[in-house]
């Protein structure tokens, strides 16, 4: 689904303009402009021209200019696009169906049709248009209630809302003392923290799930038959026994799906903390054979070899997931995972493309879905051909106040400015490094390449440390 086909006729022209424009470094001529979009010159005037009356582009600093029939567009860096979003989105009836089912969780044809002020032949054209988007995450609207898996609705909300929802409002929904609780429940059973778009990912999720509780029974039985293979995965089992316990409080009745929904997310999204994924993975399942089949094709490429770079079990194992347990995607922009538009486009090999239609192939129905898989997959083929240079990490183990400390790190980095892959750091005996510069004093036992300084640093010292530093740097290379 694209974010464009939930908005009215108007408003999606008028989408598909900026987005175009947005996309374009120099201003483009109405006659391009017209052939992108698919309107006509006298229809993208209008737009421009109504765009001038909307107070909200004002407030947002938006500005569309059309000089001599060259048009463009100039945002502010700092733009929430979320924000630009909402002026259309309210307008939309799709939406306020929608917004309107998760606050209600049923409707009546008349009711609704009151609240939206419109007719129940308008409102029926719009419901039939809905389900059939609807169709790729294997829902629908009927008779005024939510039909499919309770874990499909709250991922379609959640994608919609973490896209649509201004930075504000999800800090807001964030800070809530009830939901910070659970965002808790989690830190705890990974026994670590949470980053913090880990935290309000998980806090939108949570906010979600509250909205569905009082719809009465839930349909669970897809994700429950996705779930047999996990159940004597330990992890898995704690989180079912934690949730059981802490949303018993609530006078609510609840059942398994808060927490079999909640463990599907949290492995798809890419929340859990690094460690907890690898203990996960090492249960085994039918993402780890994939997984598992995936990175021994990638080593027979030559395209990752040993050890494996953590980025790759992340990246697979949270898109694995995801193909595993949802259905459907949401796209903002209309080329947002067209790979021919991506940014790596120029690393990308003919063999790359080959792997991603092999590992995620065509699905009819959910065209868009695969396609965002490879995008991200290719990205990750093209991060690991693109050689990157290793940052070369130098401690200084010097006595002396943190005043001189900090003197003589800010003379080294000056000294030192034709090194561009370099950090030069305080050492810390648990951290690791890649060579010392140390004082006549130090007796620790190091396996690093060391510079004892003789005295105090002196001036002669800057110039013998970059030679020193230059010859450890060619060593390191030639390994």
């Amino acid at each position: 689904m694209q974010i464009v086909d939930l908005m009215e006729k108007a408003d999606a022209g008028s989408y598909r303009m900026l987005c175009h424009l947005r996309n374009c470094a120099e201003p483009v001529t109405l006659k391009e402009l017209s052939q992108a979009v698919s309107l006509s010159k006298s229809t993208i005037r209008k737009y421009i021209d109504s765009f001038h009356e909307q107070v909200l582009l004002d407030t947002l600093a938006i500005h569309i200019t059309l000089k001599e029939d060259y048009c463009q567009l100039e945002l502010p860096v700092n733009l929430e696009w979320s924000e630009l979003l909402n002026s259309f989105l309210t307008r939309s009836i799709k939406y306020q169906i929608i917004n309107y089912l998760l606050e209600q969780n049923s409707f009546s044809i008349q009711e609704l049709c009151q609240t939206l002020s419109i007719s129940e032949a308008t409102l029926h054209r719009h419901l039939a248009g809905l389900n059939e988007l609807l169709a790729e995450f294997n829902l629908n609207i009927s008779n005024g209630h939510w039909q499919g898996s309770e874990h499909q609705i709250r991922y379609f909300y959640w994608l919609l809302y973490s896209q649509t929802w201004s930075l504000s409002k999800q800090q807001i929904i964030s800070s809530s003392v009830t939901i910070q609780r659970e965002v808790q429940l989690i830190e705890r059973l990974c026994q670590s923290s949470l980053t913090a778009e880990a935290k309000q990912d998980l806090s939108l999720w949570f906010y979600i799930s509250h909205k569905r509780w009082p719809g009465g029974k839930k349909d669970s039985r897809v994700l429950t038959n996705l779930l047999i293979p996990y159940q004597q995965n330990t992890f898995f089992q704690r989180l079912e026994k934690a949730c059981l316990r802490y949303f018993s409080r609530y006078a609510v009745e609840l059942d398994q799906v808060e927490a079999y929904s909640l463990f599907a997310f949290l492995v798809s999204k890419g929340i859990l903390p690094r460690h907890n994924m690898n203990f996960l993975l090492g249960f085994g399942g039918p993402v780890v054979d994939q997984l598992t089949k995936l990175i021994h094709c990638l080593r027979k490429e030559e395209i990752c070899g040993w050890p494996l770079p953590d980025v790759v079990n992340d990246v697979l194992s949270q898109l694995l997931h995801q193909a595993y347990f949802f259905k459907g995607s949401l796209w903002l922009f209309t080329q947002e995972y067209d790979v021919n538009q991506s940014y790596f486009i120029s690393l990308i090999k003919p063999s790359h493309l080959q792997l991603a239609q092999e590992f995620f192939p065509d699905d009819e129905g959910q065209r868009e879905e695969i396609l965002r898989y490879r995008w991200h997959f290719l990205a990750l083929l093209a991060y690991l051909t693109k050689p990157v240079q290793k940052v070369y990490r130098l401690g200084l183990a010097l006595t002396g106040d943190s005043l001189m400390l900090d003197l003589v790190k800010l003379v080294l980095k000056e000294e030192l400015a034709s090194f561009p892959y370099l950090d030069v750091l305080s050492y810390e005996k648990d951290q690791v490094y890649d060579g010392l510069v140390v004082s006549s004093t130090f007796c620790e036992s190091v396996p690093y390449p060391i510079y004892r300084l003789p005295a105090t640093f002196q001036s002669a010292d800057r110039e013998k440390i970059a030679y020193w530093l230059q010859e450890e740097v060619t060593k390191k290379r030639s390994l």
